[in-house]
């Protein structure tokens, strides 16, 4: 969690659960803030990596993440 370039790719893996996961992570891991939130800078940046993250919006929620927090990553990434 200290490289963003890292952290975007771990996203690129599976964006619409890592994506979600990013603004717990930026909670827990307070030492990766600065890191975390130039990840998110450059993810807002990669448009093809925000249509991921927005066709993941539209599927279904997984039963362990809530609809709304597709929502809020994408509030949070510049998305919407």
């Amino acid at each position: 969690m200290n490289d963003p370039t890292s952290i975007v790719e771990w996203v690129r893996v599976f964006p619409e659960r890592h994506a979600l996961q990013l603004g717990a992570f930026e909670q827990i891991h307070r030492t990766s803030v600065i890191s975390i939130r130039e990840a998110r800078r450059q993810i807002r940046q990669d448009h093809a990596l925000m249509e991921l993250i927005r066709a993941a919006q539209h599927e279904p929620a997984p039963a362990a993440v809530e609809e709304s927090s597709d929502n809020e990553y994408l509030a949070a990434a510049g998305g919407n």
